[in-house]
């Protein structure tokens, strides 16, 4: 996937400065104590946790090398003037790194995953997934939706967006995804947590509404309380032939990366799963 590498407009510039608040909030809800509130003005000592967060986002969450010649890292320095210089414009290198931070997740393919520190915590295990029962499930779904769907004639799928949750929100374990799409009957959600060799776990498939509106129920991990603070990332897809194969002749419904063969996909949407809402009393 490419960046673009045009420099920035006014509006882009605040769009940016958004973006990047975002992603960062999403470390903030994990640690609040290596990446606390503080205030975007021009103490560029204030930006440390960010420069900290972009460190932790490239070379641990995506595993980059640190030699990566495409990333570069902003200083506090630069990062100041980001959010306070309306005048201020980076370069090239330094742009198309905060608009991988903010927007994207790009792993150019040459790039080998680093390991994880010693200091660094393996992933946490998720439990409570799919059992062979909600696989057999699962199965029978996109076994009929292959059978017996019927695509609008000659019109290509267009328009894919996930509209809720929004990005940095906090969910619980269950929570509905929701969106629009045209000229499309089905949309998948695939959800994988923010952590290195982490796996894409399908979700059921979600019917398109006539006005093409669409909303179903996710699982984001599992029951294991350790699952409460970690990030995950939500996509929506339509018509992945790989997805169909995977489910109803290999039965399983994990992958290890993203389905890349997708007629349609959305970015991530980063969420941080909360804890269960509490139950009212009786």
């Amino acid at each position: 996937m490419e960046i673009d590498s045009h420099p920035s407009t006014g509006n882009e510039t605040i769009a940016l400065r958004e973006g990047i608040k975002r992603k960062y909030y999403t470390f903030h809800e994990r640690d609040q104590d290596r990446f606390p509130d503080f205030d975007f003005n021009t103490n560029r000592a204030n930006y440390e946790p960010l420069r900290t967060a972009f460190d932790d986002e490239f070379y641990l969450v995506r595993g980059l090398h640190r030699s990566n010649a495409t990333i570069h890292i902003p200083s506090t320095n630069t990062l100041a003037l980001l959010f306070t210089d309306n005048s201020y414009v980076p370069s090239r290198k330094i742009l198309n790194t905060c608009r991988s931070f903010a927007y994207e997740r790009v792993v150019p393919p040459d790039d080998v995953p680093a390991p994880v520190p010693a200091s660094q915590p393996p992933p946490r295990r998720l439990s409570g997934w799919y059992v062979a029962a909600g696989l057999l499930l699962l199965t029978i779904i996109v076994g009929g939706y292959v059978l017996y769907r019927r695509p609008s004639a000659d019109l290509r799928p267009d328009k894919l967006v996930i509209s809720s949750p929004l990005h940095g929100q906090v969910v619980p374990r269950r929570p509905f995804v929701a969106g629009k799409v045209a000229n499309a009957d089905t949309v998948w959600i695939v959800v994988r947590p923010v952590a290195l060799g982490a796996k894409c776990y399908v979700q059921p498939p979600i019917p398109v509404r006539p006005d093409g509106t669409w909303r179903g129920q996710v699982f984001i991990g599992g029951l294991d309380a350790l699952n409460i603070g970690m990030a995950f990332e939500i996509r929506a897809f339509v018509n992945p032939p790989s997805m169909y194969e995977a489910i109803l002749e290999e039965e399983r419904d994990t992958f290890v990366t993203w389905p890349g063969d997708a007629e349609l996909a959305t970015p991530s949407t980063v969420v941080i799963r909360g804890p269960e809402p509490a139950k009212p009393a009786k």
